[in-house]
């Protein structure tokens, strides 16, 4: 089921989750936020979807890791390869697995599951939120900005703060 809206301009997240109930009521939760979804099964689903014509790079792409045909940190190491400034988010059971752990310095944050909805909506405002500040020109961030809590963001600049205006 995507939540998609005709409205280009309207923010989007992809969601990439095996599960067809989880990636339901991730995308209700997201449209229920005021944003668009896309949801996708797998990340060779997504890779492909990119290829596509239809592609338009969304404020977040949100992954779960445990998934089949390949996982979801191996798809952070190839979205990163080619989009270094993608926003990712993982939601994932196993945050403490050592496949999650591996990736975390390269994505904006970690939601486990199960998450409570006010939990969910909360990351979307937050990658959101970066989004804007990232489009502004002196790429100000927003304070709730968790994106380089350990070192990883790409547009911090350069401070031990995150990427956080100062």
């Amino acid at each position: 089921m995507d939540v998609y809206f005709k409205d280009v301009d309207m923010p989007s997240f992809h969601i990439v989750e095996d599960d067809p109930m989880v990636r339901g009521a991730c995308e209700i939760l997201v449209a229920n936020a005021g944003f668009s979804a896309r949801g996708f099964a797998d990340p060779l689903e997504y890779l492909g979807f990119m290829q596509s014509d239809e592609y338009r790079p969304p404020v977040a792409v949100l992954l779960d890791v445990a998934m089949p045909r390949m996982n979801g940190a191996d798809l952070v190491r190839i979205l990163k390869k080619h989009q270094a400034l993608q926003r990712l988010a993982l939601v994932t059971a196993w945050p403490r697995d050592p496949s999650v752990t591996d990736v975390a310095p390269e994505v904006c944050q970690v939601l486990s599951k199960p998450f409570r909805p006010s939990e969910f909506i909360g990351m979307l405002q937050s990658l959101h939120a970066c989004h804007r500040a990232a489009q502004e020109p002196a790429h100000r961030f927003s304070p709730c900005c968790s994106f380089g809590l350990q070192g990883a963001c790409p547009l911090a600049g350069r401070s031990a703060t995150c990427g956080r205006s100062t």
